[in-house]
């Protein structure tokens, strides 16, 4: 008994361990992320909205049924009406079925959304605050 303990025990923290070694891992990347991208530029946005779309593709993407499936090319454009969809608590219980984490995979997205690719966000639009002529040098300072 006190083996089968130990061996749960010793299993149970390495998982832990392994769990906070990639968890440093993720913020030293956002950390480096941050400081090497201090402007904000078309390709950062880019980049930013690559991942947005990698995102809602792997983690909201499946929770929505068949009728539902955002357009392949076309996220952002079928993005308000599934924004809108979340008040329908009958669409978001038949969603939570097929994946527990649902809700906060959705909130998330939305928060980026809003946040990073709407002209009203905090940090702004890249038309907004840009300076210069050429696309590649049109940049504002974030962070």
């Amino acid at each position: 008994m006190t083996k089968l303990v130990q061996s749960a025990l010793f299993t149970f923290t390495s998982t832990h361990i392994v769990q906070i070694i990639l968890r440093a891992r993720q913020n030293h990347l956002v950390d480096k992320f941050r400081a090497d991208n201090t402007t904000l530029t078309f390709d950062l946005l880019n980049t930013v909205h690559e991942a947005w779309v990698g995102y809602i593709k792997i983690y909201v993407h499946k929770s929505l049924s068949d009728g539902q499936n955002l357009d392949e090319e076309k996220e952002e454009l079928s993005w308000p009406k599934l924004s809108e969809l979340i008040g329908n608590s009958e669409w978001k219980r038949e969603c939570l079925k097929r994946d527990e984490k649902f809700e906060m995979y959705f909130t998330v997205a939305v928060r980026v959304s809003s946040n990073v690719f709407s002209s009203s966000s905090r940090t702004c639009s890249i038309e907004s605050c840009y300076s210069g002529d050429s696309k590649s040098s049109r940049t504002a300072t974030i962070w």
